[in-house]
């Protein structure tokens, strides 16, 4: 699972959007994973994904 999810990137643009070829499919089978091994959630946010999502920030 590890590995699938370290290569995330390789997976083909037009197929990302995608359940079964895609990192919707990657998530879901990672969330399945985890839940059957009761392994916690990780909370370290992996190097690759930083920046991706950005919170808007309040200018007052």
């Amino acid at each position: 699972m590890r590995h699938a999810l370290s290569r995330h990137d390789d997976i083909d643009p037009a197929a990302r959007p995608g359940f079964y070829a895609g990192w919707s499919g990657l998530a879901a089978a990672a969330l399945r994973a985890g839940h059957l091994l009761d392994a916690p959630l990780s909370r370290k946010r992996p190097s690759t994904c930083s920046g991706t999502s950005r919170r808007a920030t309040s200018s007052t």
